[in-house]
């Protein structure tokens, strides 16, 4: 706000002051309501009403802001990437990652879900155990599988139906946490 405040803005109050006493008087506090007292074509109201005018857009940017950060959060919270999000908001990636970046609190949500997303529980049918991974890679080379990609086949569903090997089922952390279980 104080970026708007100029000496032009400062010296067209203080003639304004001068000018129309009686809409500067305290009475119950001060009574902001100038448009009662001072004609809108006095050049030095047009100054103050500019002013407004201005501190009015940016409350109304700042809203905007505000409601496209909730917006981005709530992709975060589907376990979105930046780049899904951005696709799902219809907007450009540059503009959603510098949202993310300014903002502690939805980078903080985003480290967190993605944390959260890449890891994997595997269940043992023989052992009965469940065994919690922290990448998939570890999962995979736990599965005997040569490459982790080969365990994404498996994880891609959220309820695949069948064994791995005969053996072991794989799912997210999250789809885990959320389905409570397999």
């Amino acid at each position: 706000m104080t970026s708007y405040i100029t000496p032009r803005l400062l010296q067209a109050i203080n003639s304004l002051e001068k000018r129309y006493p009686e809409a500067f008087k305290v009475r119950y506090g001060k009574d902001y309501q100038l448009e009662r007292w001072i004609p809108a074509d006095d050049p030095d109201m047009r100054v103050r009403n500019q002013f407004l005018a201005q501190i009015k857009i940016g409350d109304q940017r700042k809203k905007q802001n505000y409601t496209v950060m909730h917006r981005v959060l709530d992709c975060y919270n589907r376990y979105m990437t930046t780049s899904e999000a951005a696709k799902y908001l219809n907007m450009d990636f540059s503009d959603v990652k510098y949202i993310t970046d300014t903002n502690p609190r939805l980078r903080e949500t985003y480290a967190k879900k993605q944390h959260d997303f890449k890891q994997i529980v595997v269940y043992d049918r023989i052992n009965c155990s469940y065994q919690v991974y922290r990448d998939q890679y570890q999962a995979s080379s736990k599965l005997g599988f040569q490459r982790s990609s080969d365990l994404t086949y498996y994880i891609k569903q959220r309820h695949y139906p069948y064994f791995i090997k005969g053996r072991y089922k794989a799912k997210r952390k999250v789809w885990f946490d959320e389905d409570n279980g397999m």
